[in-house]
């Protein structure tokens, strides 16, 4: 009877060994495998926050839709220099001045945004050329003027409404 207890508890050792030899590899791959899934429903909870806030912004960006487009306009992807003299040759009309002499300067890049430089001449009196200033302010293009100077005539070219010529130092930007 004493070796039908030691022979089951050597059975029962073998069968116990073998089995955890089988089944604890399986285990410990189950364990991996639930770690992984517990990650991946991590990061689908966050994808699924990132994704729900991006919408929100969309709509955000659709409902001022109005807004972007000024700040497209402002801030154009492409610069046509062309274009951007034509718009200084009509707000100095309206302004009432004679736009003598538009050059440009340079052009810098600045971490994507590029900024033109040019120089300009025009004549004319001072509240025209006030007027001006307010043109380039409340241009759809943002311009910043640098720096402006001025020159009187001579008195045998002065008149009653004293027309004096302006030079500036301006700037735009562009992708």
């Amino acid at each position: 009877m004493e070796n039908k207890i030691i022979i089951t508890i050597i059975i029962f050792t073998i069968v116990l060994g073998v089995g955890m030899g089988l089944i604890w590899p399986k285990y410990q791959c189950y364990k991996v495998s639930r770690l992984e899934v517990g990650k991946k429903e991590t990061e689908l909870v966050y994808n699924q926050q990132y994704f729900s806030r991006l919408k929100e912004i969309e709509t955000e960006l659709a409902r001022n839709q109005e807004s972007v487009s000024k700040i497209e306009s402002a801030l154009p992807e492409y610069f046509s220099v062309p274009a951007f003299f034509a718009n200084l040759q009509k707000m100095s009309a309206q302004a009432g001045l004679i736009l003598n002499q538009v050059s440009k300067s340079s052009t810098k890049d600045n971490e994507g945004v590029k900024e033109h430089s040019f120089s300009v001449s025009v004549s004319g009196t001072i509240s025209s050329f006030e007027n001006f200033i307010l043109y380039l302010e409340n241009s759809v293009k943002l311009v910043d003027v640098e720096s402006f100077g001025f020159s009187s005539p001579t008195e045998e070219e002065a008149t009653d409404e004293e027309v004096l010529d302006f030079n500036l130092a301006i700037k735009t930007y562009s992708y």
